[in-house]
């Protein structure tokens, strides 16, 4: 996920958090953040000086994160599974050719 924008960057370690509280979200729907609540915690980490006040984003800002991540997660994800499920098919092709391979053997 590159800055179209050219404008500030996100700090890494925020987008770690960002990127926890998100998949905290996805594992369980009791535990999702909405933007506004990680903004609060951003701005939790800031009191803790776990981070600087100056990395702390908009709530609009982690509105427009979650968006681009969410669809960035959507893609990574259908990505793999199209991966898996052609790995699942050459498997099963494979494992066919060699039953019938088989066969053809012991008749013979």
């Amino acid at each position: 996920m590159g800055n179209k924008e050219g404008g500030k960057r996100i700090n890494k370690k925020v987008i770690q958090y960002l990127q926890a509280y998100f998949h905290a979200g996805n594992l369980n729907p009791k535990d999702r953040y909405i933007a506004e609540k990680m903004h609060e915690s951003l701005k939790e980490l800031a009191h803790e000086n776990e981070l600087s006040v100056k990395d702390i984003l908009e709530v609009k800002t982690i509105k427009r994160w979650i968006e681009r991540y969410s669809a960035f997660s959507k893609k990574k994800m259908s990505k793999k599974e199209l991966e898996q499920c052609a790995l699942e098919e050459s498997s099963l092709i494979m494992n066919t050719t060699h039953n019938r391979a088989s066969k053809r053997q012991k008749r013979g």
